[in-house]
């Protein structure tokens, strides 16, 4: 752990950067000796004190008193005296979860995740399209090898896109119109996770909910019911509907940002906790501390150099802290990316040249009057900006391989499920101007914003494969 970053703060919000003082905090804490691999936090938790992975805190008025001695801090914290937060950058690992993601909060976010009865009618979870075997995104070989949208609960009815995953969802910040940055769904239509899960239930060609209420009147007689009462003190029979509402996706949120869903434990994340989490240009596919194949650690260097991988596909979290509304409005807590290995994305919106998946079924949907001329605008929708038309969010790359095999199961790749490996997906970057130019591959939409960085990347084939099997480092146990 190279560096910390430390917020001491009473109501003067003064931040104290010192290492000197910093070194002096964790050292104490690591030689009380309750601070084993998880740290402090589940020392402090054995004091009976609520401690978020995000910063320090000390009530103190006194300025020259944060310059403390070892045995002061010790005893601080074994006394319980303090709340201790810490932000810890850059991440190694991942330590805890993100807010106050309590075990009863988490399991009735994946009861509601995976409750076929919220749908209407009683056929369809948010799991039916989220698989958890596969990387929650589509967990149907046959569909993902065809149009690669997934059916609504009323079958003839679907979208347009395959469904983006939900793991790692969670450290997307707030959408932003400005960049276009962030937000949720391939379009950027939701801001943040809370709102992304309040959208399929009543989305007609989704889960087909007539409203918020018929809804809650499922959760009232589910199983999980008095639990949700409990978590969120609320009686069911008498709740107001939107607040209520507002808790389910709030559940949903905390099960999809927890461990059980983003748990960072692939082949990379030891890796990179080998490397005590280095950034490109330090040790980050030169050092191979935790015997990745020489073909992975050779795709990994791919990725950061000659395949421009990791221009979009960022192997550092950047931004700073926002919001994360899984407790109640007035007392949400916030995300800071840095705490965490990469999730693979700068969060951002491009045209990449995809073309059109002809096997898609939206050209077929009563819903869609242009028929086989219908383009798919992307996040131009969400910014009404014409200029943005055929752009998408750059999604994470943890996970894109969970779950393939070859011949036996297939996933599904961009926004339309046009592709359906990673040596094509791969190819597409490397080779995609020579195939518009033999006229090999239409755009479905021509303003390609990414004329320049990718398409003519003189990857040889063998490269091509390398950065596939980095690729595969990516999957969760």
């Amino acid at each position: 752990m190279n560096s910390y970053r430390f917020l001491f703060g009473d109501s003067k919000s003064v931040a104290i950067r010192s290492a000197a003082v910093t070194r002096v905090v964790f050292q104490a804490a690591m030689g009380s000796g309750l601070m084993k691999a998880r740290g402090a936090m589940e020392a402090l938790r054995k004091f009976g004190k609520q401690v978020s992975f995000s910063r320090v805190r000390f009530p103190w008025k006194n300025e020259e008193r944060w310059m403390m001695t070892r045995s002061s801090v010790r005893w601080l914290i074994l006394a319980g005296c303090v709340t201790l937060q810490v932000i810890v950058t850059p991440g190694t690992a991942r330590a805890q979860d993100p807010g106050d993601l309590t075990a009863s909060k988490v399991s009735l976010g994946q009861q509601l995740f995976e409750d076929p009865n919220l749908a209407q009618p009683n056929k369809q979870s948010c799991a039916s399209c989220h698989g958890k075997s596969v990387g929650f995104t589509g967990p149907i070989s046959k569909i993902n090898a065809a149009g690669a949208v997934m059916p609504g609960v009323i079958k003839r009815f679907a979208g347009s896109r395959k469904p983006p995953t939900v793991a790692y969802a969670f450290l997307s910040p707030i959408f932003d119109p400005s960049g276009p940055t962030g937000g949720q769904f391939w379009d950027g239509r939701a801001s943040d996770l809370i709102e992304q899960a309040e959208g399929p239930f009543v989305n007609p060609v989704e889960m087909h909910s007539p409203d918020h209420k018929q809804v809650i009147l499922a959760v009232r007689k589910a199983s999980y019911a008095t639990l949700f009462e409990t978590v969120w003190n609320i009686p069911l029979k008498k709740a107001d509907v939107e607040t209520a509402y507002d808790r389910v996706a709030r559940s949903i949120a905390a099960y999809e940002a927890s461990t059980k869903v983003s748990p960072f434990n692939s082949k990379f994340d030891k890796y990179w906790r080998a490397l005590n989490g280095a950034s490109p240009g330090t040790d980050l596919g030169t050092s191979n501390p935790n015997n990745l194949s020489s073909q992975e650690l050779h795709g990994l260097q791919l990725f950061l150099t000659k395949g421009r991988c990791s221009g979009c596909h960022l192997t550092t979290n950047g931004g700073d802290p926002f919001p994360f509304r899984i407790n109640e409005p007035d007392h949400d807590d916030r995300v800071d990316p840095l705490t965490y290995p990469p999730v693979f994305t700068n969060h951002k919106y491009f045209n990449l040249g995809v073309p059109k998946n002809l096997q898609n079924p939206i050209y077929n949907q009563p819903s869609n009057p242009d028929g086989s001329d219908f383009i798919d605008v992307g996040v131009a929708k969400t910014l009404n900006s014409p200029s943005h038309v055929g752009m998408f969010k750059v999604p994470t790359l943890r996970n894109v391989a969970k779950g393939a095999i070859r011949n036996t199961f297939v996933k599904a790749y961009m926004h339309n499920g046009v592709f359906n490996s990673l040596e094509e997906v791969v190819h597409f970057y490397n080779k995609r101007d020579d195939l518009i130019k033999a006229g090999d591959l239409v755009p479905e939409v021509d303003n390609v914003n990414m004329v320049k960085f990718i398409g003519n990347l003189q990857l040889q084939p063998n490269e091509e494969a390398d950065i596939v099997a980095f690729l595969k480092t990516l999957s969760d146990e």
